[in-house]
């Protein structure tokens, strides 16, 4: 979650959530930190991102007529603070809501949104597009590496192979979507599935302890995000905020534990 102030467009509040397939639970406002705004200072949009929802046939087949359950939840939580859902855009297994503050709907111009399909047929890697006066969102899923059943000494293989992949998908991406008029902002979010280079290194154990002892400099070092980042082999346009929290990847369910497995 990320909160910023622009003053062209307003201020924008982001969430991305890799959900793992669960419906919402009594954690939405929680998630939504409606608490930590006086309710003359409330954002005036909401960027919700989310990736792996439950997307079975049945299910998609009927969130394309009424809303999910998610969206459902979020359109509980907002609207008592005269929120308004202006879009939603949907692929398998990803979901993006944006919602905003009813004043401002006289004066929303120029949104749009589009979808890009990369990866296996489209279904493991998805981006979602929305443009909204001078400013675009992407929201995108990338899948995570794939295990081949190889022995620890050959993984530093399949990450090159997986980061080829993955700066596949983000040209692939970049060819696909033109903007008609100048766009001053770009926000990306999502679940972009970057691990920590050197894994014969930097075991689960050896990790746990790193976050247990507050060393998260030593372990954004070996970030594959920002090594390609800083190699200019994709997101060079972009900036990130260091992050100043332990990584949530990847909790046991309804707690602040990680699941070793």
């Amino acid at each position: 979650m990320f909160y910023c102030s622009l003053c062209s467009i307003g201020s924008l509040y982001f969430i991305t959530w890799n959900v793992a397939t669960r419906p919402p639970g009594e954690n939405v406002r929680t998630l939504l930190d409606l608490g930590r705004f006086p309710p003359n200072e409330l954002p005036d949009f909401y960027f919700i991102g989310l990736q792996e929802v439950k997307s079975q046939p049945q299910n998609f087949v009927l969130d394309s007529l009424i809303d999910d359950p998610w969206t459902k939840a979020f359109k509980t939580a907002l609207s008592p603070h005269d929120y308004v859902k202006v879009r939603t855009v949907r692929l398998v297994g990803i979901l993006l809501n944006v919602f905003c503050l009813r004043k401002h709907l006289n004066y929303l111009r120029n949104m749009e949104s589009a979808i890009t399909r990369t990866g296996l047929m489209g279904l493991w890697v998805s981006c979602c597009f929305l443009r909204f006066d001078r400013g675009c969102l992407y929201e995108m899923r990338m899948e995570g590496m794939r295990p081949r059943g190889r022995p620890r000494y050959r993984y530093s293989d399949d990450i090159r192979a997986d980061i080829q992949r993955k700066r596949g998908n983000w040209n692939n991406i970049k060819r696909e979507q033109r903007y008609k008029d100048r766009i001053c902002y770009i926000f990306w979010i999502g679940d972009l599935n970057f691990r920590l280079n050197n894994p014969e290194t930097y075991t689960q154990d050896i990790i746990t302890d790193r976050i247990r002892d507050g060393q998260f400099n030593d372990l954004l070092e070996q970030d594959q995000l920002r090594a390609v980042m800083q190699s200019g082999e994709a997101f060079s346009e972009f900036n990130e905020t260091t992050p100043t929290f332990q990584p949530t990847f990847k909790y046991q369910f309804n707690s602040h534990n990680y699941d070793n497995k």
